[in-house]
């Protein structure tokens, strides 16, 4: 019998289709069209209270809620492997299913894992409540892409077998219009990537050609004669910052003209950076003494460091293309002082060569040219200085030889340029692990003035052990004055004699004057035995004398004979009276069996002590 109720039920389900199927379709957001569809089902369904819809993650191989009515936010992380609950189970199946009664359907929800059963407990969802579900795969080329689920709570208002074929045919319209939307907002983020890495070529593009303007402008500039000054200045002028280099002996070198009042702050800052510069990577260094950041960049040739490049800013992050600046800055310096590099180690050699036919006296005609050359008079009264440096090998790695070679290219700064500030008309050179330089003294008071030159050279000598790591020790001989290129050679072997005395007898010592050790190198050519026998014979019983005045005995007795017996200057340089130096110098005479007084006698003595130090 024709029912025209059911008929009439059907054309506006058919209806609520078409109208659900545009709506969906108008909307190009994925949780937009999620809302809109649950939406539409509770209109659409009586029997419909509460409801979600799980889309399929491929990467993770779940179920993952992305909309949800009638339940509380803590469902929202529910997330369902296929198979799991009545919604993993219509997932599996691939069609629709109707949960008729609450004990199906909790039976199927029992199988819900424990994180899940008490995310829904929160949700204030209980499975006991549910009269009916129906849980309807969204289906894409016969693959399911998630789930439409929609839950009964009221028995007056059931769910119905025409609901699931209703519920299935929105479902058709609903995944198309879900599809169509991953499938825009891949486009759309796809744009987007695009249009980032478009963005960032274009950025690299434009740091490229900025770096490669830079780089021609400082080659340039190098190659018009140009100085690192220079390009320091003109890299301040693109960064608007000031720029200075720290040297491979950690010193303050060349600086921008800005910074001359930050100098002292700076030189300061110098101890507590070192730590930081050997690591020899670009770095931000926030200074103790100011509030300023040094932005350090190594100076590099050939993996080895030749000093820092830093740049003065008040922030610890320095813009892109400022970062480039100044790394095209520290580029092109290090290309210049490998320059400077390959003409200082030509420039040794040269002058090796000079030192060598000074030595051996050889070749006047090459000779009298270098004297020319180096502006040394050839009828000068002149000095011989031998800085001879002792390295401790097993600071240096396997490379020992590349090493100590790179230490005395290092250290030949420091002490030529201490040289030639005593001594203007000087001439130095790097002989093995040594530094020969040669000093016009003229008629000056040479001795005092070469003293005060060799203790600058040693607090030169502690400051860069103590910056380095790398101990190195010298030894300095200076050789007698002489007259004239052509007595070079003598003065150096007497030089190179006084440099085999210290490392034969004189280990304590860092410094001799060839003129000072007349007498004991006299002594040095004879037997040790027999040296020691003499020393013995003489103060053998002053010291094996077994007294707690010992001592103080062998002071007052070398004193008094260093200071040609003058009982005023012994006494003042013993802070002692009068009357205790005499009682002492007359107890030392009756210890020694000796006359002080009488000239073989204190000669013996003088003796004695020049062999005792000698040996020691």
């Amino acid at each position: 019998m024709y029912n025209k109720n059911i008929d009439n039920k059907k054309l506006l389900r058919l209806q609520s289709l078409l109208e659900t199927a545009k709506i969906l379709n108008s909307k190009q957001d994925t949780d937009t069209i999620l809302r809109t569809l649950l939406d539409r089902c509770f209109e659409l369904l009586p029997g419909g209270d509460i409801g979600a819809i799980f889309l399929y993650n491929q990467n993770t191989n779940l179920l993952e809620m992305r909309a949800y009515s009638g339940m509380g936010d803590s469902v929202k992380d529910v997330k369902l492997k296929p198979g799991e609950s009545m919604t993993g189970f219509a997932f599996n199946k691939r069609e629709p299913v109707f949960f008729k009664d609450t004990r199906t359907v909790m039976k199927y929800m029992d199988t819900m894992e424990d994180e899940n059963t008490h995310m829904t407990v929160l949700a204030e969802l209980d499975s006991s409540a549910v009269k009916s579900s129906i849980c309807c795969p969204l289906m894409h080329r016969d693959q399911p892409i998630g789930v439409l689920v929609i839950d009964n709570l009221n028995e007056s208002t059931p769910l119905v077998q025409d609901d699931v074929e209703f519920l299935e045919a929105i479902s058709v319209q609903a995944t198309i219009a879900i599809v169509n939307a991953q499938n825009y907002e891949k486009e759309v983020e796809a744009n987007r990537t695009l249009s980032h890495y478009t963005k960032v070529i274009e950025k690299e593009r434009n740091n490229y050609r900025f770096s490669t303007d830079i780089h021609a402008r400082f080659t340039d500039m190098m190659l018009n004669g140009r100085t690192i000054e220079d390009v320091l200045e003109e890299s301040k002028n693109i960064l608007n910052l000031d720029i200075f280099i720290i040297d491979e002996l950690y010193n303050f070198g060349y600086h921008t003209s800005g910074i001359s009042d930050q100098i002292d702050s700076i030189v300061r800052e110098l101890p507590n950076m070192i730590k930081y510069l050997r690591k020899n990577t670009a770095m931000a260094y926030r200074c103790i003494h100011q509030e300023k950041y040094l932005h350090i960049f190594p100076i590099m040739v050939n993996k080895e460091s030749m000093g820092w490049l830093c740049i003065v800013s008040d922030t610890d992050k320095l813009e892109e293309l400022k970062r480039i600046t100044a790394e095209r800055a520290s580029t092109i310096t290090a290309l210049e002082q490998l320059k400077s590099s390959e003409l200082f180690n030509m420039e040794q050699s040269l002058k090796g060569e000079f030192i060598d036919n000074l030595i051996n006296n050889t070749s006047p005609e090459y000779i009298e040219k270098c004297c020319s050359q180096y502006n040394i008079d050839t009828n000068g009264t002149y000095r011989i200085i031998l800085s001879k440096m002792e390295f401790n090998n097993s600071s240096y790695g396997n490379e020992i030889e590349f090493n100590v070679l790179k230490s005395m290219n290092r250290l030949y700064k420091p002490v030529g340029e201490t040289v030639k500030y005593h001594f203007n008309k000087s001439f130095s050179v790097i002989k093995g692990t040594g530094i020969v330089s040669l000093v016009e003294i003229g008629h000056s008071k040479s001795m005092e003035k070469i003293e005060s030159l060799i203790k600058e050279i040693e607090a030169k000598m502690s400051e860069y052990n103590s910056q380095r790591g790398q101990p190195v020790h010298c030894k300095t001989a200076v050789s007698n004055s002489f007259h004239g290129i052509g007595n070079f050679s003598k003065s150096y072997n007497n030089a190179e004699y006084v440099l085999s005395l210290m490392t034969t007898y004189g280990k304590k010592y860092k410094r001799m004057f060839y003129d000072n050790l007349k007498v004991k190198g006299l002594l040095s050519r004879n037997d040790t035995t027999y040296l020691e026998s003499f020393t013995d014979d003489i103060l053998g019983p002053l010291l094996s004398y077994p007294s707690s005045h010992r001592d103080e005995f062998i002071r007052t007795l070398e004193t008094y004979i260093r200071s040609n017996c003058s009982y005023t200057t012994a006494k003042e340089s013993l802070g002692i009276h009068g009357n205790t130096l005499n009682y002492r110098i007359g107890k030392i005479c009756e210890i020694l069996n000796l006359d002080i007084n009488d000239y073989n006698d204190r000669l013996k003595i003088q003796i004695a002590f020049e062999i005792k130090e000698l040996l020691e």
